[in-house]
């Protein structure tokens, strides 16, 4: 038995999500072509999640950001996020496009089904079925997860869409939404009254999402192999705050002075002001980088130095920003060097 089949034996995380690559690859190859194609024109937006603006476009709202289904011409994109089988782009009047699968409602044009769609659709209003005649406008910053979306609008408050299994959502619901929803306020429970505000930027991972408010704290909600960091390994259908590193359920301290975050395959990021990194959730594989192998960490824990072993006496620092893949991750240290962790298939630490 080779390293991959083994892996599938014994980890049925593992497994489940080989499982779903295999549906969406197709979808995957042809949205990326369809993206090379159609997009042309793409920049990133800013550090703080604020994409880069034409002076010469006004931001549309309400009706105003159109009534069609599929753009006649897409123009340049300020943003773009790749999900598993999905698309999104951000255009410079504030409105999204997506396109690729849409079984779960990810592309958020109001249709659902075993398709795929090759150009860009238009992303639809809150509240909106199709065929829609409103869109979603105002938004800052986008995310995309497995099968599902989410967008940070321009008043900090953060809307999702697609895939709802696990919560990923955060509207209090386990319901799939093919029209994005409001991400419910921490303590919320359905139908919620108030909703997440004061954000900062937005993380997709594969069945949790994440959230980092202006004050440098961080929130979670969705499914929770530890990767919440609330101490449990509870599914959260709307927002709980991340402990801080050390605590244990219930958290008496909360994590703050983050400056960036991402979500992996059942684990979390979290980069510091001060140039650390932190992580938590899922870890058969090293991805939490604390030298460890152990299944699960509930809480944040610091990730070690290069070539540093367990236990760590020296931590990752001096860090300027960093990326989640499925079980391995990224760091971008200031001398603009790449440092990695984690493995793929073999249970290896990697520096």
């Amino acid at each position: 038995m080779d390293s991959h089949s083994a892996r599938m034996t014994s980890d049925p995380m593992f497994a489940v999500r080989v499982n779903r690559r295999r549906r969406s690859a197709a979808g995957a190859v042809l949205a990326v072509l369809a993206m090379i194609l159609a997009i042309g024109d793409a920049s990133a937006g800013y550090a703080d999640g604020v994409p880069a603006q034409r002076p010469d476009t006004a931001i549309a709202s309400g009706a105003d950001a159109g009534t069609r289904q599929a753009p006649d011409e897409i123009g340049g994109v300020t943003a773009i996020a790749a999900g598993w089988g999905h698309n999104l782009g951000l255009r410079p009047d504030g409105t999204v496009i997506a396109w690729g699968w849409s079984d779960s409602g990810q592309l958020g044009n109001g249709d659902h089904g075993w398709y795929q769609s090759e150009t860009p659709v238009q992303v639809c209003a809150v509240g909106q079925t199709a065929p829609c005649t409103q869109f979603l406008t105002g938004v800052i910053a986008i995310a995309a997860g497995e099968f599902y979306s989410l967008a940070l609008l321009r008043d900090r408050t953060v809307v999702a869409w697609g895939n709802n299994t696990t919560g990923q959502l955060g509207d209090g619901t386990t319901i799939d939404r093919l029209t994005p929803v409001r991400v419910c306020a921490v303590g919320q429970v359905a139908p919620c009254s108030q909703f997440l505000n004061a954000v900062r930027a937005v993380a997709a991972g594969f069945g949790h999402s994440m959230a980092l408010l202006g004050n440098g704290s961080v929130v979670t909600w969705g499914g929770n192999s530890g990767a919440l960091g609330d101490g449990t390994t509870i599914r959260r259908l709307t927002p709980v705050r991340v402990c801080a590193a050390g605590q244990i359920a219930p958290c008496a301290q909360y994590l703050y002075g983050v400056r960036h975050i991402d979500a992996g395959s059942g684990y979390s990021l979290a980069q510091l002001s001060s140039g650390g990194v932190l992580a938590w959730g899922y870890n058969r594989w090293g991805q939490l980088g604390d030298g460890t192998s152990d299944l699960f960490r509930l809480t944040p824990t610091r990730v070690c130095g290069v070539r540093r072993f367990e236990p760590c006496t020296q931590y990752l620092s001096l860090i300027r920003t960093i990326a989640a893949g499925t079980d391995h991750n990224l760091a971008l240290q200031v001398d603009y060097t790449v440092i990695s962790w984690g493995g793929e298939y073999y249970p290896e630490f990697r520096s």
